[in-house]
């Protein structure tokens, strides 16, 4: 036996280095990747969609018709699971500055349908390429459907180059505070590209890209494809192109706009906050992004006022809902889930709409994206969205300019609804307060009190302090349904 162990054992350990240093070279590679911004099995199933494009005539008479006298166009690549942001920024962004050279190049057939029918000038400026396979799913960012898009986003930049248009190619959860379409132009100058400029990464935001229809871009954006297939689709590998093309000296000149006038969502909204108003001054051009999912997207812009678009049922102007807000959600250290269970069972059965209430984070009163994106709840909106079916507004919405006086005007007294050991002073923000006493102070109110004294009232908006005390005659799952009550608890 001890012969057997000397014959063999040494050929057994030098074979287990060999396996070791193979696993490691293989670990090794495998991290590389992933710094690249790519998985093992990414790029492996990864092939770039063959281009079908009948219609080629078409787009290039859509681009003429379109097309600035400088021969430029402004395209947006969208799908209908960013349809309602696609329709903000045409409202807040597009049509608000007069901007006449934009199209829109959908993925499916229903987002071009939807777009025409809040705006049918859209009709003429949204080109069909045909619909890719599951484009509405949401998504993450390096999924196959993402690499295919953003794929074709490259491929249609470099058609209307080819056709000797200068293109500005922008994201739809950009926000354009001021046109600047005239900035970029001077920016660039004699340059080939100019583009928005990330100081939080140090590399390039390819959210917004002015591409001149040179042979040095078209060469630029035709190279840009062999690097999507190596490093991924999106930022990483225009930067990685970009930064092969100045290691080589390559003939492409770039020019960064202004860290001033174009800010991405980082700078911004630092920790998904509303910056004050002299945060606006000399910005042009704001990038929404280091946000996940496009319900964070807009509940973000809805709550720092950035949203524009009414809605196909009047989100800020529909003259028929009535509304209910709630001054706070409790003092520090209540359950404040407790209040919001409360506001929107009161809010169901009055036929109301709540307004949500601040909420109390670490520091100071935050918004719920603040509050629940901050604490990695990623899918949180939108499946808040999804059981309320959108019957909420954001802490904003009543200083917001786009509601109307009407509404903004009606409002009730400021009431709070007692409760036993109730410490609540008879003012509030120095406003009276209109106290409603149940009858057992113990249980609080039954859902008969609640109509006594509040059905029917005709002011657009009833108002709490705060609605702190324990409802136990309310069955808020018989109310609410499961599923909210299940996610309000989550707070």
């Amino acid at each position: 036996m001890a012969s057997y162990y000397r014959r063999y054992w040494p050929r057994n350990i030098t074979a287990t280095i060999l396996l070791l240093v193979v696993a490691i070279i293989v670990i090794r590679l495998a991290a590389n990747r992933l710094r690249n911004g790519t998985r093992a099995d990414d790029n492996d199933d990864f092939v770039p969609p063959q281009i079908d494009f009948p219609r080629h005539s078409d787009f290039a008479r859509t681009l003429r018709e379109v097309a600035s006298d400088d021969n430029t166009v402004v395209i947006a690549v969208i799908d209908a699971n960013y349809a309602e942001v696609a329709l903000n920024f045409y409202a807040s962004s597009i049509k608000r500055h007069g901007i006449e050279n934009m199209i829109y190049v959908s993925l499916d057939e229903g987002t071009c349908d939807i777009l025409a029918g809040a705006f049918p000038e859209m009709r003429h400026r949204c080109f069909l390429h045909k619909d890719i396979s599951a484009a509405s799913d949401t998504v993450l960012q390096q999924s196959r459907n993402y690499k295919e898009k953003t794929y074709l986003r490259r491929f249609f930049i470099l058609e209307a180059l080819k056709l000797r248009h200068n293109v500005i190619v922008t994201d739809v959860d950009m926000v354009f505070v001021g046109n600047p379409l005239a900035d970029i132009k001077r920016t660039c100058g004699r340059c080939d590209l100019a583009i928005m400029w990330d100081g939080h990464q140090e590399n390039y935001d390819g959210g917004l890209v002015f591409a001149k229809a040179t042979d040095r871009t078209i060469t630029f954006y035709n190279r840009l494809a062999s690097y999507e297939l190596s490093h991924g689709t999106g930022r990483l590998a225009l930067n990685t192109a970009l930064k092969e093309t100045k290691k080589k000296k390559l003939a492409l000149k770039v020019e960064t706009l202004s860290t001033k006038k174009y800010k991405v969502g980082i700078e911004f909204f630092a920790h998904n906050s509303c910056p004050e108003k002299k945060a606006y001054k000399g910005v042009l051009v704001i990038h929404n992004n280091y946000i996940m999912e496009a319900p964070n997207k807009v509940f973000r812009l809805k709550e720092c006022m950035l949203w524009d678009w009414d809605g196909f049922d009047g989100y800020f102007t529909n003259a028929s809902r009535r509304y209910l807000t709630v001054e706070s959600a409790g003092p520090r250290g209540h359950p404040e889930h407790q209040s919001l269970l409360n506001a929107f069972s009161l809010a169901k059965l009055l036929h109301r709409t709540v307004v949500l209430p601040y909420l109390e984070c670490k520091k100071s009163k935050c918004n719920l994206l603040m509050r629940m994106y901050d604490h990695s709840h990623l899918h949180f909106i939108g499946r808040f969205n999804s059981v309320t079916a959108g019957n909420y507004r954001e802490c904003t919405f009543l200083s917001n300019p786009r509601v109307p006086s009407a509404i903004k005007d009606s409002n009730s007294p400021m009431f709070h609804i007692a409760f036993r050991d109730d410490n609540t002073k008879v003012t509030s923000h120095g406003e009276p307060v209109r106290h409603l006493v149940p009858k057992d102070l113990n249980a609080g109110p039954t859902v008969r009190e609640i109509f006594g004294w509040l059905a029917g009232r005709p002011e657009r908006v009833i108002r709490f302090d705060s609605l702190t005390g324990w409802f136990s005659h309310i069955n808020h799952v018989n109310i609410l349904g499961e599923n909210l009550v299940k996610i309000i608890r989550e707070l």
